[in-house]
């Protein structure tokens, strides 16, 4: 664009005292820039057509997804011509709180002269005592039988 802008202000500044030299180089220039043009537009119609066609590609295979999808969501994609709309959910819209909870506060907030509920104690760890106990009861049940502390026989 800058050569053809260059070209007409020197037409327009110098027609008069150009040299026959000159004109031909730029007529040539001209002709080039001309050339130029319709390459340029040559391609720009090949690569229109290449999107047009991958448009359509795209368009088929989103109608054969579309097919293929349960009614319930064949209902939120529309597909009108060669446009595609995706159905917007409008947020939920919170009116209050459930009929169930009317009555009563949203949790840890306590009416007043009512206490919060007891915190829970931790649990006491009694593996040690349960332990010593069988530990205990094995041995009374030993001396009684008579062993004391020698093995039991195992059985072939």
């Amino acid at each position: 664009m800058n050569i053809a802008r260059g070209l007409l202000e020197y037409a327009e500044q110098n027609g008069q005292t150009i040299t026959d030299k000159e004109l031909l180089t730029r007529v040539t220039e001209a002709i080039e820039l001309d050339r130029a043009a319709d390459q340029i537009l040559k391609k720009r119609a090949e690569m229109a057509s290449e999107v047009e066609s991958m448009a359509d590609k795209e368009l088929a295979k989103i109608e054969r997804i579309h097919l293929k999808m349960p009614r319930h969501m064949q209902d939120k994609v529309k597909i009108e011509g060669r446009t595609v709309t995706i159905a917007q959910e409008p947020p939920m819209m919170r009116q209050g709180p459930p009929m169930q909870f009317m009555e009563m506060p949203p949790p840890r907030i306590f009416p007043p002269g009512m206490a919060p509920p007891p915190t829970k104690k931790p649990a006491i760890n009694l593996s040690g005592t349960i332990t010593s106990a069988l530990k205990a009861q094995v041995s009374q049940n030993q001396r009684s039988l008579g062993t004391g502390s020698a093995p039991l026989a195992t059985c072939k």
